[in-house]
């Protein structure tokens, strides 16, 4: 089995791969450090940052599956990497800031992404007996490592009743990290990765990857596909639900995030930019 990747078009972020096998086969494509997954003989994608990736590709024929993994090599970062992109809009091409919205439902349960008919904050939450909730930031840095540094201030809102962070009383009250149980601390504050997956999704707009043990935006027990009591899961996948500039006039962006339970709730979460 062969690969060949191709540069198109003179810029050399666009990337295109080509399976070149001998044998009739269906290929895969993955290149772990960027997130993405496609498919097809030939498969077009866009490398943001100048560097080295691996890339392999995994043919499944007749004879059963195989694999190859060979490097390519991005010379310069993408110039186009911020113009309408998901990237671009979630960093502004620097560092840029995020906290729940101070609004009613910018946290809340539905039956599909963007959806909170199920349940959702009440307008006086944000600052009322949930405002541990909502000072809460997360900052991302437009970068090749794809940094991003959450920051909750010290406090958390523990909720017994869903059991995410219950110190044992079984009530709903902001607390201190240092009263976080052992297997809890990595929702506290910390530095992690994300990725965007572009073009991905329930709506397509994309989706945004959070790696690192404890990394979550919204609530932390909003894990995929479950929903979680201690901290353990290392990769967290949001589908981008939508992204408004200036929404009504606030000065703020808007971005929406959604996560689905197997039970049908979609979990989402309404950030703006600060």
């Amino acid at each position: 089995m062969q690969i060949l990747a191709l540069w198109g078009g003179g810029d050399s972020n666009s990337v295109t791969f080509i399976n070149s096998s001998s044998t009739p086969s269906i290929p895969y494509w993955n290149i772990p450090s960027t997130n993405q997954k496609l498919s097809g003989d030939s498969a077009k994608t866009r490398i943001t940052f100048a560097g080295t990736y691996n890339v392999q590709l995994i043919a499944v024929g007749q004879g059963g599956v195989d694999s190859v993994t060979k490097q390519i090599t991005i010379n310069h970062n993408d110039p186009n990497a911020c113009n309408g992109t998901v990237l671009g809009f979630l960093t502004g091409c620097g560092t840029k800031n995020w906290k729940l919205a101070p609004i009613a439902n910018a946290e809340g349960c539905g039956p599909a992404a963007g959806n909170t008919s199920w349940w959702g904050n009440g307008a006086a939450e944000p600052t009322g007996d949930r405002v541990c909730d909502w000072d809460d930031i997360w900052t991302f840095n437009f970068n090749a490592k794809g940094t991003m540094v959450y920051n909750n201030n010290g406090t958390f809102y523990s909720n017994g009743n869903i059991g995410n962070i219950a110190i044992g009383n079984g009530s709903n009250f902001c607390d201190v990290n240092s009263d976080l149980p052992p297997s809890q601390k990595p929702w506290a504050s910390g530095t992690f990765s994300y990725q965007v997956v572009p073009n991905a999704g329930a709506t397509g707009l994309g989706q945004l990857v959070l790696n690192g043990l404890g990394a979550h935006i919204g609530g932390s027990w909003a894990g995929n596909g479950n929903q979680w009591t201690v901290a353990t899961q290392t990769q967290i996948t949001y589908d981008i639900v939508s992204m408004t500039s200036n929404v009504n006039g606030s000065g703020h962006d808007q971005i929406v995030l959604g996560i689905s339970w197997a039970s049908g709730c979609w979990w989402n979460f309404t950030l703006w930019s600060y």
